[in-house]
């Protein structure tokens, strides 16, 4: 009797192991927070650092006013007055550079001269860019100073939120739960995607969140303190207030196209960097049909598919060998992508080729 109970004591520890095991790395790999999505679009991981660097960029780049001013008020406070004299120091060594390389070429200066000037210029402009960090992708969006404040005041409001938003990174399915095919892509014009879907197909939510706001063809889900999801075109099977889980539905298609946004920390970005490599190719592939359609070409070089805690907890076992392929119109450089002018190249040789053949 008591070597049938060791026995089946044994066997429920290792289902327990079984089910640990099988359990852990899934949850480790796909659930992210607010600082994993940020990673994956482009943005820093949110920290006190980072977000010094957010305000001197502001500081540095848009013009003084109330808001510039309180943000003046909040470096100090934060960085202390003298790391902000030493900062406003570097600033005016800067554009001192910058004023005299103009006035001696202005005035005809030697060539000896001004290649001492531009010298000056280059190490003043490194020395700026190491304190201010890299450029902000969100800030590029940001019109007026007003607006950059409110983005600032939403990053230091997002602070610390640990929200769990669902499965992140190319495991990640789509708010269609297909393959996305882009009608128009986010532009200045329109800061979302337009994207072709049958009539009454049903529409799931991106990522857990909470519905802040519906209408009669919209929903609104808000994802912990920095993140907003419009859907548009789409019958409402939610309500204001409702507590929504990933991949769950909340509306059917109205017509035969539905308009996704998605603001982070009060600044709209591009939805496909959601998406990482798959994006890029959904934006390839809109690119091929739609020649010389393009404005500007989006800037995927920060977007991934893996963010760094995603990547420290994926076990060997659990790790997909990525294949190179040289042929690829995608440059993969570490778990970053770039959309190459190869691709341009490519589709536009194709158009004409296609072209031809009609004719």
């Amino acid at each position: 009797m008591q070597s049938y109970k060791r026995t089946f004591r044994k066997l429920i520890i290792l289902l327990q192991v079984i089910i640990l095991a099988n359990s852990l790395p899934v949850y480790a790999k796909n659930v992210g927070t607010i600082n994993d999505f940020r990673e994956l679009t482009g943005e820093k991981r949110l920290d006190d650092k980072s977000f010094l660097q957010e305000i001197r960029q502001i500081i540095a780049t848009y013009e003084r006013g109330k808001e510039w001013d309180e943000l003046v008020s909040l470096l100090k406070e934060i960085d202390g007055d003298i790391a902000y004299q030493q900062w406003q120091e570097q600033e005016k060594r800067w554009q001192d550079s910058i004023d005299k390389m103009d006035q001696d070429f202005l005035n005809n200066q030697s060539l000896e001269i001004l290649r001492m000037d531009y010298s000056d210029y280059l190490t003043a402009v490194k020395e700026r860019t190491e304190y201010l960090g890299e450029q902000s992708m969100a800030l590029n969006f940001a019109k007026s100073t007003q607006e950059a404040y409110e983005y600032a005041m939403s990053i230091l409001n997002g602070m610390g939120d640990d929200f769990m938003l669902g499965e992140l990174g190319k495991e990640m399915k789509t708010f269609t739960q297909n393959n996305l095919t882009v009608q128009k892509p986010f532009d200045e014009e329109y800061h979302g995607i337009l994207v072709s879907i049958p009539r009454e197909a049903e529409i799931y939510s991106q990522l857990n969140g909470t519905v802040i706001r519906t209408s009669k063809t919209s929903v609104w889900i808000q994802s912990g303190k920095s993140i907003v999801m419009k859907y548009t075109g789409i019958k409402p099977v939610v309500k204001k207030g409702e507590k929504i889980s990933q991949y769950q539905q909340i509306g059917n298609v109205l017509k035969e196209q539905i308009g996704f946004e998605v603001i982070q920390n009060t600044i709209p970005i591009n939805p496909l960097f959601l998406y990482g490599s798959r994006g890029i190719s959904w934006y390839v592939e809109w690119l091929a049909l739609h020649p010389g359609g393009e404005k500007t070409i989006p800037d995927f070089s920060r977007v991934q598919d893996e963010c760094s805690a995603q990547k420290e907890n994926i076990t060997a076992e659990s790790t997909v060998k990525k294949e190179e392929n040289e042929s690829s119109s995608i440059k993969q450089e570490g778990d970053s992508f770039h959309l190459t002018n190869e691709v341009i190249t490519k589709v536009r040789e194709e158009e004409v080729t296609d072209h031809e053949t009609i004719e």
